[in-house]
């Protein structure tokens, strides 16, 4: 029922330039990017070592949520239709 009213919605032409920040348990900060509307990519994140020098991009599955984030892992929801 709520289709056609999400999809008469008009989107800014500008979007944020992020969406998320997290600090890791190395105190590394990761910056995710702001989500397609549609939410139908992925999504990449930016994670930068405490000095400020870019470390890597890691990317995400669409739907994807982090709650937390370790040396070796990242712990979060994937959301979908179900």
């Amino acid at each position: 029922r709520s289709r056609p009213f999400y999809e008469g919605l008009e989107y800014p032409e500008l979007l944020p330039a992020y969406a998320n920040l997290l600090v890791d348990a190395d105190d590394n900060l990761w910056i995710q990017e702001y989500p397609d509307p549609s939410n139908d990519r992925a999504l990449r994140w930016w994670i930068y070592s405490p000095d400020g020098a870019l470390l890597t991009q890691v990317v995400t599955p669409p739907g994807f949520e982090a709650f937390d984030i370790g040396s070796d892992y990242i712990l979060g929801v994937h959301h979908d239709e179900l």
